[in-house]
This record gives structure tokens, sequence and C-alpha cells, in this order.
């Protein structure tokens, strides 16, 4: 029962597997305009000036800050035993709120756990016996790290595997990442029933009077769900077609 299996301790992280969790990984954050700076033997200045971005610069090189978060491995495990950079999404803790009944409380884990309104979630239940609490792995927020990156975390910032996930764990995982990243994202001009448009007139109509902040876009929308009406009432009914119908 459960979704975790205990790991040996980690020495290599050539030996990952997909779904391996985790701590004290030294993330690094995102670039921003002031992290170019220029190495200049053992100094360096900062911040770059824009003739060393330009060029660029051999010695141009970018700083960031990290933070140390815990993590999901998703890159394949054959593909972590060689050179490739390894794949890995933050993990962030999830909580139900407390004063709710017990009967909610499981309707939101079950969602969160089988449901696929936010599959860029992928939902971690507690474990005691590895210290993890309710928690979401993030799998929009994917980053990269070098084997090597990650072998001075795993020496010298004791980052460490906590666990790994179960084969059906690990094959539920694949599955969301494929809806993550396979998604066909259709539009709502291209489904929709006459019926069904005019109910989204109805909604567009009704944020667009509540002053939404995307009011200007849905009044856009408005038009384009007016015209497709406008022009679904033109058109030759199936039926009459079918009988020959002009």
């Amino acid at each position: 029962m459960g979704m975790y299996e205990a790991r040996a301790a980690l020495a290599d992280s050539h030996d990952l597997n997909q779904g391996d969790i985790l701590a004290d990984v030294l993330r690094p954050k995102p670039f921003n305009q002031v992290s170019f700076c220029v190495r200049q033997g053992p100094k360096v200045k900062h911040p770059a000036t824009a003739d060393d971005v330009r060029g660029p610069d051999r010695n141009l090189r970018l700083m960031c800050e990290v933070e140390s978060i815990s993590a999901i491995v998703i890159s394949n495990s054959c593909d972590n035993t060689g050179s490739s950079s390894l794949l890995l999404v933050p993990i962030r803790k999830w909580a139900v709120p407390s004063d709710e009944p017990d009967h909610r409380r499981w309707e939101r884990i079950s969602q969160a756990a089988t449901g696929t309104a936010n599959p860029k979630l992928f939902y971690l239940p507690d474990e005691p016996e590895f210290g993890l609490s309710r928690s979401e792995a993030q799998l929009h927020a994917v980053f990269a790290l070098t084997h090597e990156y990650l072998k001075r975390c795993i020496d010298e910032a004791s980052t460490r595997r906590v666990c790994g996930l179960t084969s059906a764990a690990v094959r539920h995982l694949q599955w969301q990442i494929g809806v993550v990243f396979a998604r066909d994202p259709r539009e709502d001009y291209e489904w929709p029933s006459k019926e069904d448009l005019r109910l989204k007139l109805a909604y567009l109509d009704h944020h667009i009077n509540a002053g939404n902040a995307r009011r200007d876009d849905y009044i856009e929308q408005r038009e384009i769900v007016r015209q497709l009406l406008d022009d679904s009432e033109k058109r030759t009914p199936a039926s009459q077609l079918a009988n020959g119908d002009e």
C-alpha cells in the first residue's frame, strides 16, 4: 500500500531513478537583468556593461541565487545513467483546510490524486516513515542539472535521496507528464454547439459587466462568438440537406 518505497542512500547521481524524491537540492533561481557579470582573473566585475554583453566578452558569466528545495526526478532512469542532464521538478507542501469536515477533505485529496483538472501538479501523499508531508510536484517547473553539479550538492550540501516511487506510482507519473506536455489546447470556437456558444456569450457578458481584469479580451471574444452564432444561423440545416433541399 502507498506510493513510496525505500531506496539506498545516494552516492552517485547516475544511480537516480525516475520518481526518486530528493531533499536539500540547491536549485538555481532564474537569471534576471542584473545577473550578467565578467570574470577578471580571481575577481568578478559586476554588473557587466552593455558592451560586455553585446560582444559577448568571452569571460561573460551569469550569477544567480540558489535555494534549497525538495524535488522529484522526472528524467527517465535509463537516461540518468549516461551524461544527459538530470530533469527535476520542485516539490511544495500541500495541505487541506483543517476546519473542513473529513468527507470534504477526502474529496479534495481524491481530486488532487486522481483528477485531471490541474495536471501540472502531481499529488504526493504524506508518509511519516520518510518524513514526508502532503505535497505536490510542480511538473511545469522542470529544471535541469548536470551530474557534476548534483554530485557537489550530494558531497557538500547534504543533498540526499529520501525514497523512491513504486512502479505503479512511476507509471502514473509518466502518464501525468504526458498529459502536461502533450495536451491539445482546443480553442472554444472549435467544438461547441450553438447552445454551448450561447452559454459562453452569457459567461462573457457576466464578466464584462463585472469589470473583470480581462474585460477588453472578453469584449473581443464576445464579438467572435456573436459572429459564429450569426454564421450558424445562415447555414442550411443538415436535415434539409439530407432531404435534398437547397
